[in-house]
């Protein structure tokens, strides 16, 4: 195996990190590798959360607004949470190109449970290129 093929999972993996959504479609049809399907998916997972988040912040604030008064505060105060969790996917994105530049199939922290119940790794593949 050339040091360019071996480097080329590790690549698709860290993509899947760099560019959401289209990353990890481009990894998981040319990857070939396990590496660069698990980052793919994970990654898929990440934004899948970050989109839920915001989503589910509007409709809990649209919900709230119908209180008068103490529902827009409360929807305000609901959307300091937000951020937060943004700050956490953006740490989760960054390991996750840690470990896939690594060659590591560990998952990312904060959501690592989550994803990796949802994505168990087999621990009997080999991770071929």
């Amino acid at each position: 195996m050339t040091a360019t093929s071996s480097r080329r999972p590790k690549t698709m993996a860290a993509l899947s990190y760099l560019l959401p959504v289209v990353g990890p479609v481009v990894a998981l049809l040319f990857g070939r590798a396990h590496l660069a399907t698990w980052h793919a998916l994970q990654s898929l997972l990440l934004t899948l959360i970050l989109i839920v988040t915001g989503l589910i912040w509007t409709l809990l604030a649209w919900v709230l607004n119908w209180i008068p008064i103490l529902g827009a505060i409360a929807g305000v105060m609901l959307f300091a949470l937000v951020p937060l969790a943004f700050i956490a996917l953006l740490i989760a994105h960054v390991v996750g190109i840690r470990l896939a530049l690594q060659g590591s199939f560990g998952v990312v922290p904060f959501f690592g449970t989550l994803l990796g119940s949802l994505l168990p790794v087999n621990a009997g593949l080999s991770d071929n290129g």
